[in-house]
């Protein structure tokens, strides 16, 4: 399928943070609004918007970051280390700045559903529309069934970080969505792209 936007792949090089990010145009599209799309743990931002951006005819240009521990964003030393979400929050900001984007609209999936709330808490006046879907921390009725998740996180990270990462993104996937129905090879390629960067689990990123 022939994509509407040109795409092009960037890098924004910090003392502690190599990140990259893919800048989508579409020429055709005047109305000269801007959008963030934030991904979730563990793949990277154009494994989950590139299919979906083709789709949309509102915004002129669109900003997709690979995130802390995701896709082609490294650290300088090409290891994986912990960070909490206000490193990702403080690299959102960054990069932002850097290019200059004063206004625009905001969307998270999971993870980036909570980077998106913490960013628009911070800059409430460079954020017009927010979209947030299955954001995490909200994705629980209550308080209680928050941590007891953010426990199960946890055991999963211990393998994440062993010799079976695949057990481990397993056990994160049965803990964020038990009642899934999917393809088994679908599932291989979930767990495949899960398990590339093992090392900067998604329990890590927790505040």
């Amino acid at each position: 399928m022939h994509h509407p936007f040109k795409v092009e792949t960037r890098r924004l090089h910090q003392p502690d943070q190599h990140l990259v990010y893919r800048l989508y145009r579409n020429p055709a599209i005047e109305t000269g609004r801007r959008l963030v799309l934030l991904h979730g743990a563990g793949v990277a931002g154009v494994d989950t918007w590139h299919a979906l951006i083709a789709s949309l005819d509102q915004w002129s240009e669109i900003l997709v970051p690979d995130q802390r521990g995701t896709g082609e964003t490294l650290y300088p030393d090409g290891k994986e280390h912990p960070f909490r979400v206000q490193e990702l929050v403080a690299d959102l900001n960054a990069l932002l700045d850097q290019l200059g984007w004063w206004q625009f609209d905001l969307g998270g999936y999971s993870m980036g559903g909570l980077v998106a709330m913490l960013f628009k808490q911070q800059h409430p006046d460079r954020v017009q529309k927010q979209y947030l879907l299955e954001s995490a921390v909200l994705d629980r009725p209550d308080w209680t069934g928050t941590v007891e998740l953010r426990k199960r996180y946890s055991q999963a990270a211990g393998h994440l970080r062993g010799s079976d990462a695949a057990e481990g993104v397993y056990q994160f996937l049965d803990a964020i969505s038990p009642a899934r129905k999917i393809k088994p090879e679908s599932e291989r390629l979930m767990v495949s792209r899960l398990a590339s960067r093992a090392g900067a689990s998604p329990a890590r990123w927790m505040p």
